[in-house]
């Protein structure tokens, strides 16, 4: 299995050009523009990243990218699949659920499907994780 990538400031991406580390290459990266849908899964973990202490005080412990956005295959109709690891004295339920849910649609300015570690399909488990992004 492959190591879930982390995305930093100096961050590898099959669109980063060979300058300096985090330029990037806008006529080879589908998801670089203005818009917010636009936004490059590492401006996705970023935000996660910022909601940290936020999600945190609702009880996850680390959040990371799946799907679409991870490998930057994402288009502007894409949604955001996050991957939440909750503490497991937590039980946040439907309503908790939804409140995590639209907190961070509001800070990546897209649609966002949840899922808990717990939650994912055993017989694509592993391939999703070796996909991840995590944020933190």
């Amino acid at each position: 299995m492959r190591p879930s990538r982390v995305l930093g400031s100096t961050t590898d991406c099959h669109h980063q050009t060979g300058g300096e580390p985090g330029s990037w290459d806008r006529k080879r990266c589908p998801n670089s523009g203005t818009g917010s849908w636009l936004r490059h899964a590492r401006d996705h973990a970023r935000g996660l990243r910022e909601l940290r202490s936020t999600l945190g005080a609702q009880g996850v412990r680390h959040a990371a990218l799946s799907g679409s956005v991870a490998p930057g295959d994402d288009v502007p109709e894409s949604d955001v699949d996050s991957i939440l690891d909750l503490d497991t004295e937590c039980h946040i339920g439907l309503f908790g659920s939804v409140e995590i849910q639209q907190v961070i649609e509001s800070e990546l300015g897209r649609d966002v499907d949840l899922g808990t570690m717990r939650s994912l399909d055993l017989d694509r488990r592993d391939d999703i994780l070796s996909e991840r992004v995590e944020a933190f």
